[in-house]
């Protein structure tokens, strides 16, 4: 079992980072450690996704603002569905579910983006930013 220990305690009695790794917390350090990648990799890669699309030529530095403030906006809209469903759900739950339907738009807008117009491009950013804002912000 891992202990906390005060801060006057000996450096010989304080835990250290082997402990994660130990026996009793491996599982739940890879647990965590997964959680944590997902959350990371997940948020940042929508963000460069969204900046991406938003783009309208490869030659030039010109975004399409417009396309950017409502799918950023998602953000908030995220935060309120969060707050309405994860008292009922479970964080647990609300991570799986938010997760999924992230991966489900990034998936749809990486695979498929330049064929769609924009109001579906738009939906899929938006849902996408909203469900991972509100899955990573749920592990808080």
């Amino acid at each position: 079992e891992i202990e906390l220990r005060p801060p006057e305690a000996r450096r010989d009695e304080a835990g250290d980072a082997r402990q994660l790794f130990g026996p009793e917390a491996r599982e739940q350090t890879y647990k965590v450690l997964g959680l944590w990648l997902m959350l990371g990799f997940s948020f940042y890669a929508m963000q460069l996704m969204i900046v991406r699309i938003s783009n309208t030529t490869d030659d030039d530095c010109s975004f399409d603002y417009s396309f950017m403030f409502w799918v950023y906006f998602s953000e908030v809209l995220g935060i309120i569905v969060l707050m309405a469903t994860v008292n009922t759900w479970g964080r647990r739950t609300v991570q799986v579910v938010f997760y999924a339907i992230a991966g489900v738009a990034s998936l749809f807008l990486g695979v498929s983006y330049s064929y769609l117009d924009y109001s579906e491009v738009l939906a899929a950013g938006m849902l996408g930013l909203g469900g991972v804002t509100a899955a990573s912000t749920a592990t808080w």
